[in-house]
Formats: C-alpha cells, sequence, structure tokens
C-alpha cells in the first residue's frame, strides 16, 4: 500500500515538473498561413457518355468536376444548339452534375450544350466559359469552324472575354432577332481577342461581339460595347473574320435646364449635340436668344435680351420632342468672368484672345493698355462675336514680358452691367527661334474624308476636315512630343460616328500614326503621313455581293461638322489672371 502511495505521489511530482513545458509548447500556436489565391476554373476530368460521342441515344449526360460548383442558376444558363423546347434539368451531387432533358432529340443531328456562366467554383466563383458537350443522334459531327479576332475601333487592341455569337440567318441585316435571343453557337475571346467557333454546321449566319456586362448572354444595344459583321457568314466560305466593336451612344436627353442668370438659362445634355432644335412658346420673343456652346458641345446657354420670370420652350431630342417649363429662381448668384484662351504664353503671330461667360455688348480700348518695358501700347483694333469671345490686336515690341490692363468700364455685358474691378493679365511672348517649325502633309491613299486630329501630348492641338492630300504648315510650335489621328468620315458630318446594328453601319475608323513627332526649338521639321487604302474602306465595300446586304444607312445626316482644310487650332489652357 505504502508503495503505491509513493508511486502515486512520484508521478504528481513528475507531472507537476513537466507541465509548464508541455502547456508553454501548446501555448505556441501556429497561424495558418492562406496561400494564392484561387483563380482556376472547375476542371471536367471525366465525361459519361464521353464527349464528342455519335450515334448518341440518351436522354442525359454527366459531368465530374475536380472542385465542388456553386449549385444555383446552373439550368438557367445552359443554351443548347439546336434549341430544345423544354427546359434543360441541372442536378449537382457534389463534384457532380447530372444534364436531363424531356425533349426527343432529332435524327442525324450535332447537339452542342453551353453552359455560360454556369459552371462556378463554390469558394471564389471562378467560371468555366469554355466547356462544350458535344454528340451526334447520327454517325458523324458537324465539323466546320469559324474563327477570327474581336478589337476595339477605338485604338485596334485586342478585346479578351468577349461573346462571340452565331445567329441563324433569315435574309435580312437590319433584323432585330439577334438582340431578343441567344447565340445559336457562341465563342468566349482569348486574351489575344481571337475566338474560335466548333462544332458548326454549314449555312449562313449572322456573327455579333458584345461584352455582356450584365451576364444575360444577350446583345444589349445601347448598354454594352459590341461589334458586328455587316454581311452574312458562312463556315464553310469564312474564316480569320474581323469584329470592330465600339461604345453604345446613348440617346440624347436633358439631364438638367434652369436659370442660372435673369436673362440666362443653362440646358445640359448626357452627350455632345450638334445642332440644337428648339421652338419658344412662352413668352414671345421679339428676338431669338444668343446661343453659346461649351468645348465637349454638351451644355447650351440661351441668353435673352432682357430679364425672364418664366419660360416654356419645346426641344427637339433626335426623334423625340419634350416640353420644357422654366421659373426664374431668386437670388441668382452668378459672377461674370474674363479669361484668355492664349495660355500664358502668346505665340508671335497670335492676337490676344479672350472668351467671357457672359456675352458682351461693347468694348472700349480707351480703357485698355499693354504695358511692355515701362512702354504703354494702344490697342488698335478689335473683334468679338455674340458668344462673348473677343481679340484684341496690337503692335508688338519684341520678346518679353507683357502686361494687359483692361479698366472697369472697358467692358460692357449684355445685361449692362461691368467688371467690379480693373482686369490684368501677364503674358510672354518668347523669341521665334524658341519655337519649332512643322510642315505637315497627309497623302490619303483615295479620295475619301478624313477628319485629321494633332494632339500635343494628351491635348487635341489642331483639327481638320480633308477629302485628298492636304498640306499644313505650323511656324511656331512649342517643343514637345506631338501625334496624329485620323478619323475616317464616311458621312462627311466632321466627327466620328459609331456604329449602329440595326441600320447595319459599321463604326467609322480611328486611325492612329504610330510615329510621334518631336518639334525642338529653332528646328524645321517636315512630316508625311501616308495613310494606306485599306484602312479606308467604304462601308459598302465591307459588304458581300448579295441582294440582301444594303450598305451604309443613306438617311445619315452630313455636313454638319467643320469641314475647312484650314483646319482649326485648339485653344490652350486657360491661364489665372492676375
Amino acid at each position: 500500500m505504502k508503495s503505491t502511495i509513493r508511486n502515486f505521489l512520484l508521478f504528481l511530482l513528475l507531472l507537476t515538473a513537466i507541465s509548464p513545458v508541455f502547456f508553454s509548447r501548446c501555448a505556441n500556436i501556429g497561424v495558418v498561413e492562406g496561400g494564392p489565391r484561387d483563380t482556376a476554373a472547375p476542371k471536367i476530368l471525366r465525361t459519361v457518355p464521353a464527349n464528342e460521342k455519335t450515334n448518341f441515344n440518351a436522354s442525359s449526360f454527366t459531368l465530374f468536376f475536380d472542385e465542388f460548383l456553386q449549385p444555383s442558376g446552373i439550368a438557367n444558363e445552359i443554351t443548347t444548339s439546336p434549341p430544345l423546347k423544354k427546359k434543360v434539368k441541372a442536378t449537382l451531387r457534389g463534384k457532380i452534375l447530372d444534364v436531363e432533358w424531356t425533349d426527343t432529340l432529332k435524327e442525324n443531328t450535332t447537339y452542342l450544350f453551353q453552359f455560360g456562366d454556369g459552371l462556378k467554383d463554390l469558394n471564389e466563383g471562378n467560371v468555366q466559359k469554355r466547356f462544350i458537350y458535344v454528340f451526334s443522334t447520327g454517325d458523324y459531327l458537324d465539323s466546320l469552324t469559324l474563327t477570327g479576332k474581336v478589337t476595339s475601333v477605338e485604338d485596334n487592341s485586342p478585346l479578351p472575354d468577349m461573346v462571340v455569337g452565331l445567329y441563324q440567318w433569315n435574309g435580312a441585316v437590319g433584323d432585330s432577332t439577334p438582340l431578343l435571343e441567344k447565340p445559336y453557337y457562341y465563342a468566349i475571346t482569348e486574351k489575344n481577342g481571337t475566338f474560335t467557333l466548333k462544332f458548326l454546321k454549314e449555312g449562313k449566319y449572322r456573327l455579333l461581339a458584345f461584352d455582356d456586362e450584365n451576364g444575360n448572354f444577350m446583345y444589349d444595344v445601347g448598354l454594352e460595347v459590341g461589334g458586328f459583321v455587316p454581311y452574312s457568314v458562312n463556315p464553310e466560305n469564312d474564316d480569320m473574320l474581323q469584329i470592330v466593336t465600339f461604345q453604345p451612344a446613348p440617346s440624347l436627353r436633358l439631364t438638367d435646364q434652369r436659370f442660372f442668370h435673369p436673362q440666362g438659362v443653362r440646358l445640359v445634355f448626357n452627350k455632345r449635340i450638334e445642332k440644337l432644335d428648339i421652338d419658344f412658346i412662352y413668352p414671345k420673343l421679339d428676338s431669338l436668344p444668343r446661343t453659346t456652346f461649351s468645348m465637349e458641345r454638351d451644355t447650351v446657354k440661351l441668353w435673352f435680351d432682357e430679364k425672364l420670370d418664366s419660360l416654356k420652350f419645346a426641344i427637339t431630342k433626335e426623334d423625340k420632342i419634350d416640353t420644357v417649363k422654366l421659373k426664374t429662381r431668386k437670388n441668382l448668384s452668378f459672377q461674370p468672368e474674363i479669361k484668355p484662351t492664349f495660355g500664358s504664353e502668346l505665340a508671335p503671330d497670335k492676337n490676344l484672345k479672350f472668351r467671357s461667360n457672359i456675352p458682351i455688348s461693347s468694348l472700349d480700348t480707351a480703357a485698355m493698355f499693354i504695358v511692355k518695358d515701362s512702354l504703354k501700347l494702344l490697342i488698335k483694333d478689335f473683334d468679338f462675336t455674340a458668344d462673348g469671345t473677343f481679340t484684341l490686336h496690337f503692335n508688338r515690341r519684341g520678346h518679353g514680358k507683357y502686361r494687359l490692363s483692361m479698366g472697369a468700364n472697358a467692358i460692357t455685358y449684355l445685361d449692362g452691367t461691368n467688371p467690379k474691378d480693373s482686369l490684368n493679365f501677364i503674358f510672354d511672348i518668347l523669341e521665334k527661334d524658341e519655337y519649332g517649325k512643322l510642315d505637315f502633309t497627309v497623302q490619303p491613299g483615295r479620295t475619301d474624308s478624313l477628319v485629321i486630329i494633332i494632339y500635343q501630348g494628351d491635348k487635341p492641338f489642331f483639327r481638320a476636315s480633308i477629302s485628298d492630300t492636304a498640306h499644313f504648315n505650323f511656324p511656331y510650335l512649342k517643343p514637345g512630343t506631338y501625334s496624329m489621328e485620323a478619323i475616317v468620315d464616311w458621312n462627311g458630318n466632321g466627327r466620328w460616328d459609331p456604329g449602329n446594328f440595326l441600320r447595319n453601319r459599321l463604326p467609322e475608323p480611328m486611325i492612329s500614326n504610330s510615329k510621334t513627332v518631336e518639334i525642338k526649338a529653332n528646328w524645321d521639321l517636315e512630316f508625311v503621313w501616308e495613310i494606306q487604302s485599306e484602312f479606308i474602306k467604304r462601308p459598302e465595300e465591307f459588304l458581300r455581293e448579295e441582294n440582301e446586304a444594303p450598305g451604309a444607312d443613306a438617311d445619315e445626316e452630313s455636313g454638319a461638322g467643320e469641314t475647312s482644310e484650314e483646319g482649326e487650332l485648339e485653344e490652350e489652357n486657360e491661364p489665372e489672371e492676375e
């Protein structure tokens, strides 16, 4: 008994000695470090019956995956070609997916089952978009393929993860059926923008590509980036087709309208507006208001000759007419402002140009003067336009710093007021050898209307419309990097136009010159841009010799833009007033 007690006490003593070490080691709990995020789509390990089977006579198939899937919505994502009348049933059992149907299959027909966004892994939601289960009820599979590439019209860059849909041809390019149903066949573009449509049957089809932003596997015109081939395609004859996509053009909407001045109304639109179509209902006006546009032409200001308490007018926006009623507000806060458009440096061949945010009724140059090296220079001439822009002409006295002073009474605004204080602007005129000279020639490969845009850095510097070889001379350019872009202006309206699927109108091509121009001080440079003719095909040249493929929309508006080959210099950044 004593021996037993002694052994028990020795056990307790030993346990007491080792327990601090034991528990201290247990307290050092290791942190489980997470690995890299799973970005791989689920893999199909096996199919029963085997994929690409002929003489298929079952009413179901089973897919075995390497990981668990999200169970919801799989059946809704499955599309079949040819389409089945009744909805396909999908049952998920762990890593196994059973797909079954009740329709009677057609004889000697190849069927494709595609799963859209339905095959998502359980944890990260990675999607297996490219798997196709295919079988034939006959002795062979349809084996035609159709390949191509999807690019952006803006920079010709390849677009990955675009849905490329093939739709059965019904004999009319303007048919809206592809906008109302899912593709008969589809593929997803690779990282380089290429696609391959497989297991196709011979015949005519319509080919579209879209980004499917909302995941419904349908091309939502006006909401999604998309493009199309403007003629029917046949996988037996066609291959390596190019689809150029474009941003959707939203319908014109008036987003804001209000009095901002007792004599001024501001209208804000959701996009650029080329022409304002407006009828004034109340009050009866003796004269139409002065109309000014913002640089982006998405904001319009209407200036009236007298103060108004209210205004009612009808405005036509594309094919819709809206009636607008406005009432002026009390204590409207408006601050007249005049800013130069020439920047802080005035080129030797330019005059002083200013823009006012309110139309000007008169200028008094006697209340203006320019100072250079303590010498006072008088304004010799001026001109101004109805929108508030005015230009001052003066005799220069070489390079250096100048200061322009405008007395408070030098300017009278439309509402009869004057600036509260005198205005002062300081600017420099550099020596001529601090500028570079550019002789620029554009040689189109054919006589088509082009809009040429020159950028200084990332800002537009010059814009002109041409229809043949054109020469432009820039005697005073600031040193820097200049780049060129051309818009193939098919309809001659002086601006870029997007495509229109229902009208079978392709987007107007945009061509970027891969070479930039480096302007250096006191250097003369000649630059010739030869634009290859294959870049400026007419719309009808994209179409096949078939009766069902009309040319581009003949009712398209033309001639609304700036089409002078003299071009227009874009205005520079505006400096701060002194």
